[in-house]
């Protein structure tokens, strides 16, 4: 928010009688006060890293949770495939198809 736009809210809330004036002080605290966040290139390229190698991790743990159950020859739902590789339902949602959660219980004997 730059002072333009802080004169307006200001200007809104003065012409509110209800509005305490303690919010203006704080608004405008914050508005002197604005942190900003410096990333380097390093710290940004090891994030993207470091989130590639999660996802790569996580799609294999649901790789072995799919083998696991197909040896066992179990029906496959989100639910059993989250429970067997230890990964939260959402999660196996997030790289899990239905189209392909279809075609694994197609292949089930």
């Amino acid at each position: 928010m730059n002072k333009d736009e802080f004169e307006i809210v200001k200007d809104i809330l003065n012409s509110n009688i209800y509005i305490n004036s303690e919010i203006l002080i704080e608004l405008n605290y914050k508005l002197e006060n604005i942190k900003i966040i410096k990333r380097s290139e390093a710290k940004i390229k090891a994030t993207h890293k470091a989130t590639k190698i999660k996802i790569q991790q996580t799609k294999a743990k649901i790789e072995n949770g799919i083998n696991m159950q197909r040896f066992e020859n179990k029906k496959f739902t989100y639910y059993s495939i989250g429970k067997s590789s230890g990964v939260s339902l959402n999660t196996v949602k997030k790289y899990i198809s239905a189209d392909k959660l279809q075609s694994l219980n197609s292949l089930i004997i």
